[in-house]
């Protein structure tokens, strides 16, 4: 079975269509992370064969590399590159059980590392537009922050290739295509299920996930009121706000939102005064009402405020975030001596795997610190 050429497969998390796993290659001691769809479910199956056609056409930075995809027994199975850190979602939670930290309990991160991670998300949408696929699903548990300051965009399951797909409804058929706090209003108003919705005005709903992202992460203020009831007139008045852009007299901003999010959290708009003036304003050009004024991904990055955003110094990578499991638990045999390509001397029959260094190591390398990186 394909799966016996990984070790140490400890799960992760559970997402809404795959198990998702950490393990070790066996032949190149590469950790991975692994995906794994059970083909039973056709709903699932046709999910992830979408992420596939994606990761297939796209090698960026900060898009997870696809390295495998098999099938083992009745599970399909998505091997990419593991990258130490963590979701921005983790980092959000993490800060608000903090209390005694910088944010005081809110769930935030600094304006830095929330002015890094909007350019970067443009940057990467930017290449992912050019390749005609949108992602759909811009939300802070899709947002991972390596540990080096990079920033990854992932889970492009719910995607579409303009090219390809015709309807916008999901696989279940008329359901909104996204999350719900970062839909954009044609999202949420399925403005853009109509049959004379141009192709070229769908990717502006990564651009308002990308701002109802950043706001959420600067201030905690979130577009929809999840508190709430869905039924409850107060819920669908703002709802019908959102999709309209004006209703009664009420005009839908971001200020709107600061507003009526301060009532619950006081200290929301100090957050949102205290953020740089071209983080403020890239923020609302993002969040852009109507869809014809919002700007395409490749307009914004030339505007002046995304500009000076991208010539600030790049923030220090964020702490690191919390270690699942340690490859030190697991030893590769070896039947015969082997060289050390970075010292070149003999090993022991069987080299010692060491948490300090990631390849097969000789024991003049552990002794005597040889400290080329290299497998054997």
């Amino acid at each position: 079975m394909m799966m016996d050429k990984y070790a140490n497969v400890t799960q992760l998390g559970q997402g809404t269509f795959a198990n998702v796993c950490r393990g070790i290659n066996i032949d190149t001691g590469c950790d991975v992370v692994i995906k794994i769809v059970t083909n039973g479910n056709t709903t699932f199956r046709a999910v992830a064969q979408k992420e596939l056609t994606c990761l297939r056409q796209l090698d960026h930075p900060c898009i997870p590399k696809l390295l495998e995809d098999f099938v083992d027994g009745n599970n399909l199975c998505i091997v990419e590159r593991y990258e130490p850190g963590r979701t921005l979602r983790q980092r959000l939670d993490a800060s608000a059980a903090d209390t005694s930290g910088p944010a005081g309990g809110i769930a935030v991160i600094s304006a830095a590392h929330v002015r890094h991670m909007l350019t970067n998300l443009l940057s990467v949408l930017d290449y992912v537009h050019s390749k005609n696929i949108v992602h759909f699903d811009i939300k802070p548990e899709n947002i991972y922050l390596c540990d080096d300051g990079r920033v990854l965009l992932l889970d492009f399951g719910i995607s579409k290739i303009l090219s390809r797909i015709q309807s916008m409804s999901t696989a279940g058929g008329g359901g909104l295509r996204g999350t719900l706090l970062y839909a954009s209003p044609e999202q949420h108003s399925r403005e853009i299920d109509d049959d004379d919705y141009e192709d070229d005005e769908i990717p502006k709903v990564d651009v308002w996930g990308c701002g109802a992202v950043a706001l959420e992460a600067l201030t905690g203020a979130r577009i929809i009121d999840v508190s709430l009831d869905p039924h409850s007139r107060e819920y669908k008045k703002e709802l019908a706000l959102l999709k309209k852009g004006e209703k009664d007299g009420q005009v839908w901003s971001v200020e709107h939102v600061l507003g009526w999010n301060a009532a619950q959290e006081p200290r929301v708009p100090t957050l949102w005064d205290a953020a740089p003036e071209e983080l403020r304003q890239a923020i609302r050009r993002c969040l852009v009402n109507r869809h014809g004024d919002r700007p395409h991904v490749a307009s914004l990055l030339q505007e002046p405020c995304v500009t000076a955003l991208k010539r600030m110094p790049v923030p220090a990578p964020s702490p690191a975030g919390p270690r699942y499991f340690s490859a030190t638990a697991w030893r590769r045999p070896r039947s015969r001596p082997r060289r050390c390509r970075g010292c070149s001397s003999r090993a022991a029959s069987t080299p010692s795997w060491s948490s300090a260094c990631p390849a097969w190591t000789c024991t003049k390398r552990w002794r005597a610190g040889c400290t080329t990186r290299s497998s054997w």
